[in-house]
C-alpha cells in the first residue's frame, strides 16, 4: 500500500479517495471550479443508521445514487436536509427502524420504498444488493455510518464486504468502503493494492487479517512490512501510520 504517485496499472485495485477532502471541506457556496471538479467524481452512498451530522449532507449532496438502509433514512433526515433537494433513490430493508413520518416524507419527495422481509440478510446487505442491481456507473460505493455504537453491527458490516468479495471475485470493478468521518475500511484480496487516502481519515492506518492469515508487504507506511505474516493470535498491524 502507498499514497505516492505511481503507475497504477501494476495494481490489482486502486483506491483514490482524496476527493473526499474536497467534499468534506466544501461550503454550500463553493466555487464553480470546485463544483466542476466534484462533478467529475462518481460515487454512490449507502447510508446506514448513524447519528446525523453535516458530513452526511456533504457526502450525499454530491452522490450519484443514495440508498438508505432502513434507519439510515432517519440519519439523513436528522442531518438537516429538508429544503436542500437531497432525496434518497430508495429506502431498503425490513423497514422496522425508519420512523413512519420520515418514511412518508421521503416517499412523497420521490424515494422508492423497498421492503424486504428476509432475516438471513441484514439491511446493509439488502441495500448493497439492491444498489448493485441498479448497475450504476459509479466506481465507488461509500457505506456511511458503518462504525458506531454496536460492535456486532460493525462485524456484520465486515461480513457483508466479505460476501461481496466472494460473490464478485471475478469482477471487482466496484470499490466498496465502510466509512464515517473518522474511519474507513476496505477489504483487500490477495494481490497488489494502491490506497491514496483522504487526509480526514489519516494518518493512522491498520492492516488487520480479519478473515484468515495474510502475508503482507507495504510501502508508504511509517512501519513498513516485508513479507510479514499477520494473523489473530499473532501479529496484527494496528496503529501504524501513513508516512508523509
Amino acid at each position: 500500500m502507498s499514497d505516492t504517485s505511481e503507475d497504477t496499472t501494476i495494481y490489482d485495485s486502486v483506491y483514490e479517495i482524496g476527493f473526499l477532502d474536497d467534499i468534506f471541506q466544501t461550503q454550500w457556496n463553493t466555487s464553480e471550479a470546485t463544483k466542476k471538479r466534484l462533478h467529475n467524481i462518481c460515487y454512490d452512498v449507502i447510508l446506514l443508521n448513524a447519528p446525523g451530522d453535516v458530513l452526511i449532507k456533504k457526502i450525499c449532496n454530491h452522490a450519484n445514487k443514495i440508498i438508505c438502509a432502513d434507519g439510515g433514512a432517519n440519519s439523513l433526515f436528522r442531518a438537516g436536509i429538508t429544503g436542500m433537494n437531497i432525496v434518497p433513490d430508495a429506502i431498503v430493508g425490513d423497514l422496522d427502524s425508519v420512523e413512519q413520518n420520515i418514511l412518508d416524507y421521503f416517499v412523497n419527495a420521490g424515494s422508492k420504498k423497498v421492503q424486504i422481509i428476509n432475516q438471513d440478510d441484514n439491511d446493509f446487505h439488502k441495500s448493497l444488493k439492491y444498489l448493485l442491481d441498479l448497475e450504476s456507473d459509479a466506481k465507488y460505493i461509500l457505506c456511511w455510518g458503518a462504525f458506531g455504537e454496536r460492535f456486532d453491527h460493525e462485524m456484520q458490516g465486515f461480513n457483508v464486504l466479505c460476501k461481496f468479495v466472494l460473490e464478485h471475485q471475478n469482477n471487482l470493478q466496484k470499490k466498496i468502503m465502510m466509512m464515517t468521518g473518522t474511519n474507513f475500511a476496505v477489504v483487500l484480496t490477495p494481490g497488489r493494492h494502491l490506497i491514496k487516502f483522504a487526509k480526514l481519515h489519516g494518518p493512522v492506518c491498520s492492516v488487520i487479517p480479519l478473515y484468515h492469515k495474510a502475508t503482507v508487504s507495504t510501502k508508504g507506511l511509517k512501519y513498513d512490512m516485508n513479507n510479514h505474516e499477520l494473523e489473530f493470535g499473532g501479529l496484527v498491524s494496528s496503529s501504524n501510520r501513513f508516512s508523509d
